[in-house]
Protein backbone atom coordinates (compact mmCIF):
# COMPACT_ATOMS: atom_id res chain seq x y z
CA UNK A 1 0.00 0.00 0.00
CA UNK A 2 1.08 3.30 -0.88
CA UNK A 3 0.11 6.68 1.13
CA UNK A 4 0.75 9.71 -1.00
CA UNK A 5 0.28 13.16 0.27
CA UNK A 6 0.03 16.75 -2.24
CA UNK A 7 2.33 19.39 -0.15
CA UNK A 8 0.04 21.42 -2.42
CA UNK A 9 -3.14 20.23 -0.58
CA UNK A 10 -1.71 20.36 2.51
CA UNK A 11 -0.83 23.70 2.19
CA UNK A 12 -4.29 24.43 0.82
CA UNK A 13 -6.14 23.00 4.24
CA UNK A 14 -3.17 24.01 6.46
CA UNK A 15 -3.71 27.93 5.58
CA UNK A 16 -7.93 27.38 5.33
CA UNK A 17 -7.47 25.98 8.81
CA UNK A 18 -5.40 29.26 9.52
CA UNK A 19 -7.68 31.45 8.27
CA UNK A 20 -10.60 30.23 10.38
CA UNK A 21 -8.81 30.13 13.00
CA UNK A 22 -7.27 33.57 12.98
CA UNK A 23 -10.85 34.79 11.67
CA UNK A 24 -11.92 37.82 14.33
CA UNK A 25 -8.47 38.46 15.64
CA UNK A 26 -7.36 42.34 15.43
CA UNK A 27 -5.85 42.68 11.63
CA UNK A 28 -1.93 43.23 12.28
CA UNK A 29 -1.75 40.34 15.46
CA UNK A 30 -4.00 38.14 12.38
CA UNK A 31 -1.23 39.07 9.90
CA UNK A 32 1.35 38.26 12.33
CA UNK A 33 -0.61 34.77 13.34
CA UNK A 34 -1.89 33.38 10.13
CA UNK A 35 -0.36 30.87 7.98
CA UNK A 36 -0.98 32.50 4.66
CA UNK A 37 0.79 32.13 1.39
CA UNK A 38 3.92 34.45 2.38
CA UNK A 39 4.66 31.71 5.14
CA UNK A 40 4.78 28.95 2.44
CA UNK A 41 9.08 28.64 3.70
CA UNK A 42 8.13 28.30 7.18
CA UNK A 43 5.34 25.91 6.78
CA UNK A 44 7.07 23.48 4.15
CA UNK A 45 10.10 23.51 6.75
CA UNK A 46 7.25 22.66 9.67
CA UNK A 47 6.32 19.97 7.42
CA UNK A 48 9.36 18.38 6.82
CA UNK A 49 9.84 18.14 10.32
CA UNK A 50 6.25 16.84 10.86
CA UNK A 51 7.01 13.98 8.24
CA UNK A 52 9.86 12.67 9.47
CA UNK A 53 7.19 12.21 12.78
CA UNK A 54 4.90 10.43 10.67
CA UNK A 55 7.28 8.12 9.24
CA UNK A 56 8.60 7.03 12.68
CA UNK A 57 4.63 6.48 13.36
CA UNK A 58 4.70 4.08 10.16
CA UNK A 59 8.05 2.78 10.66
CA UNK A 60 7.24 -0.55 11.64
CA UNK A 61 5.42 -1.28 8.09
CA UNK A 62 7.35 0.43 6.24
CA UNK A 63 8.57 -1.39 2.99
CA UNK A 64 12.47 -2.14 3.13
CA UNK A 65 13.10 -0.04 0.53
CA UNK A 66 12.12 2.89 1.88
CA UNK A 67 14.53 2.94 4.92
CA UNK A 68 17.27 3.35 3.04
CA UNK A 69 18.47 6.82 1.83
CA UNK A 70 17.97 10.33 3.77
CA UNK A 71 19.31 13.47 3.85
CA UNK A 72 19.02 17.07 5.77
CA UNK A 73 18.26 19.26 2.45
CA UNK A 74 15.64 21.67 3.43
CA UNK A 75 13.46 21.52 0.47
CA UNK A 76 10.28 19.67 -0.28
CA UNK A 77 9.29 17.61 -3.44
CA UNK A 78 5.82 18.06 -4.17
CA UNK A 79 4.39 15.07 -2.92
CA UNK A 80 5.20 12.67 0.42
CA UNK A 81 4.72 8.83 0.15
CA UNK A 82 5.23 6.22 2.04
CA UNK A 83 5.31 2.83 0.76
CA UNK A 84 3.96 0.37 3.53
CA UNK A 85 4.17 -3.42 3.55
CA UNK A 86 0.45 -4.93 5.18
CA UNK A 87 -0.61 -7.70 5.41
CA UNK A 88 -4.00 -8.86 3.79
CA UNK A 89 -5.71 -8.87 6.71
CA UNK A 90 -4.30 -5.40 8.20
CA UNK A 91 -4.95 -3.30 4.62
CA UNK A 92 -8.57 -4.46 3.83
CA UNK A 93 -10.24 -1.04 3.63
CA UNK A 94 -8.05 1.33 4.94
CA UNK A 95 -6.25 2.75 1.99
CA UNK A 96 -8.48 5.89 1.92
CA UNK A 97 -8.32 6.39 5.52
CA UNK A 98 -5.24 5.37 7.01
CA UNK A 99 -4.49 8.19 3.99
CA UNK A 100 -7.39 10.92 5.36
CA UNK A 101 -5.46 10.20 8.86
CA UNK A 102 -2.07 10.65 7.88
CA UNK A 103 -3.43 13.91 5.99
CA UNK A 104 -4.73 14.91 8.81
CA UNK A 105 -1.74 14.58 11.25
CA UNK A 106 0.06 16.61 8.69
CA UNK A 107 -2.39 19.60 8.83
CA UNK A 108 -2.32 19.72 12.72
CA UNK A 109 0.78 18.81 13.33
CA UNK A 110 2.33 22.10 11.19
CA UNK A 111 -0.16 23.86 12.04
CA UNK A 112 0.60 23.51 15.90
CA UNK A 113 4.36 24.10 15.96
CA UNK A 114 3.62 27.15 13.60
CA UNK A 115 1.38 28.94 16.23
CA UNK A 116 3.70 27.61 18.84
CA UNK A 117 6.63 29.42 16.88
CA UNK A 118 4.39 32.68 16.44
CA UNK A 119 3.37 32.86 20.01
CA UNK A 120 -0.44 31.44 19.73
CA UNK A 121 -0.35 28.96 22.22
CA UNK A 122 -3.52 29.11 22.78
CA UNK A 123 -4.27 27.93 18.84
CA UNK A 124 -1.07 25.77 19.03
CA UNK A 125 -2.90 23.95 22.01
CA UNK A 126 -5.55 23.33 19.71
CA UNK A 127 -4.10 21.85 17.01
CA UNK A 128 -2.03 19.18 19.37
CA UNK A 129 -5.03 18.12 20.73
CA UNK A 130 -6.06 17.31 17.04
CA UNK A 131 -2.83 15.68 16.14
CA UNK A 132 -3.25 13.35 18.75
CA UNK A 133 -6.44 12.56 18.07
CA UNK A 134 -4.94 11.58 14.33
CA UNK A 135 -2.11 9.74 15.52
CA UNK A 136 -4.75 7.81 17.58
CA UNK A 137 -6.74 7.00 13.98
CA UNK A 138 -3.51 6.17 11.99
CA UNK A 139 -2.11 3.72 15.01
CA UNK A 140 -5.70 2.22 15.04
CA UNK A 141 -6.11 1.66 11.82
CA UNK A 142 -2.19 0.05 11.85
CA UNK A 143 -2.62 -2.40 14.41
CA UNK A 144 -6.49 -3.64 13.99
CA UNK A 145 -7.32 -6.38 11.17
CA UNK A 146 -10.03 -8.41 9.75
CA UNK A 147 -11.09 -11.35 11.35
CA UNK A 148 -9.72 -14.96 9.42
CA UNK A 149 -12.09 -16.61 7.11
CA UNK A 150 -11.94 -20.20 7.68
CA UNK A 151 -13.13 -21.63 4.76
Amino acid sequence: MKITLIVDELLRDIREKSSLDTNGMDPEVKYRVEAGSEKNDQLKREMITVSSALTRMLSRFLADNDRAAADNMLGMTDELAWNLNLSERRMVGKAQPLTDACHDYMVHYVLARYYKSVNAGELSNSHSLQTADAAREIEQLLYIKTPPRYE
